[in-house]
């Protein structure tokens, strides 16, 4: 019989044949062995059918060693086969999902990430992170109370994923979240890089989804690193999903130099290709070491980027070799918009909020 990866009975076959001659452990072992003991009698079965009548073969083998040899093999099957079973409920058991979602915006989706997610085998457990308590018709006017929820989420996960292995542990991240918060909470679980898997909202199919769409091969267009003139203060500006409101930006910070990372064809679709993401933050961390490079020792961040996107740019922020930062929060309807920033937790520095009447830099 010709091998059908269509057909999901020989699937099955070849799938327990797989398992049958690779793994050694213990109830394994035991299994296999009943197994092929009970094989073995079937060799000799012929007589136990003749004796009842039939002239099927000419076996001399007594019929009570093949009960006895067929039920040792039976016992050793069922043995192994419960011990089996066992050891993969505790395996299974062991496994841990942890779910992280975020909610800081008015807007708010109907699904929960941790409804999105197909459970594999193991607990599921989240951190649900909601600060929209700390609003007021949409906007934050809280920071300092919702900035102590986002410094505790790393506390969480160390508690949620205390004496779990690694290799039996998966941390999930989601969220609709300002981009302040959201960005430090990327820099708070750099440290999670291999486990983390990222999701954001589809806000037109209205669900959860993996970062996982094809490449659109379009990158950042770098403005203004040819202009800062020695200064050791840069305005860092990434336009993602919408363009940053430069004019509001210089209004805010003065006359300080701008570097502006753009996509030329951004959207609120920009960022749905986890191959996309890598090249555009790699552009990123590129990009500040070359500021670094030229002196800089203080970067004003403002991004406007969808939520996974800003998320994984924070994971590239690095606290100990990139210029001090504060990353701002932008209200359209506010005078002026941006009304605090995010001090990063850089060079040994806590995060903390500072607000824009303290923003403008002591000349």
């Amino acid at each position: 019989m010709k091998y059908n990866p269509e057909n999901l009975i020989h699937i099955i076959i070849m799938k327990f044949a797989d398992w049958f001659t690779r793994y050694k452990s213990p109830p394994h072992i035991i299994l296999k062995t009943g197994v092929n003991i009970m094989l073995a009698t079937l060799t000799g079965w012929a007589f136990v059918v003749k004796i009842c009548g039939f002239e099927l073969s000419t076996s001399d083998t007594p019929s009570f060693i093949l009960y006895t040899a067929f039920l040792l093999g039976f016992l050793f099957t069922l043995f192994g086969g419960a011990w089996y079973a066992l050891e993969h409920y505790k395996s299974q058991n062991l496994k841990k999902t942890v779910i992280i979602e975020q909610r800081g915006l008015k807007f708010a989706p109907d699904t929960r990430l941790k409804d999105a997610i197909k459970n594999k085998g193991g607990r599921i457990e989240e951190i649900d992170c909601d600060i929209r308590q700390r609003m007021d018709n949409g906007i934050i006017n809280q920071p300092e109370a919702a900035l102590q929820r986002i410094i505790s989420v790393p506390v969480e996960i160390e508690t949620k994923c205390n004496n779990v292995r690694s290799s039996d542990l998966k941390i999930i991240y989601g969220g609709l979240m300002a981009v302040p918060f959201t960005f430090l909470t990327g820099m708070l679980l750099d440290d999670e890089n291999d486990l983390l898997e990222v999701f954001d909202w589809d806000r037109h199919a209205k669900k959860w989804r993996e970062i996982n769409g094809a490449d659109d091969n379009e990158r950042f267009n770098i403005h203004g690193l040819d202009d800062l003139s020695g200064a050791e203060e840069s305005i860092l500006a990434v336009s993602a999903s919408y363009k940053v409101d430069l004019k509001s930006v210089s209004s805010t910070l003065g006359a300080l130099p701008i570097v502006h990372m753009e996509l030329p064809n951004g959207g609120a679709d920009c960022h749905w290709s986890k191959q996309k993401q890598d090249e555009l933050c790699r552009s990123f961390s590129d990009t500040i070491m070359k500021l670094k490079g030229v002196g800089l020792r203080k970067l004003h961040l403002f991004i406007a980027a969808p939520n996974s996107l800003c998320f994984n740019l924070g994971r590239n922020y690095d606290v100990r070799n990139f210029p001090d930062a504060q990353i701002y929060q932008y209200e359209q309807s506010m005078t002026p918009p941006f009304l605090w920033s995010v001090q990063l937790p850089t060079h040994g520095k806590t995060a903390q909020i500072i607000h824009s009447t303290k923003n403008l830099t002591d000349k």
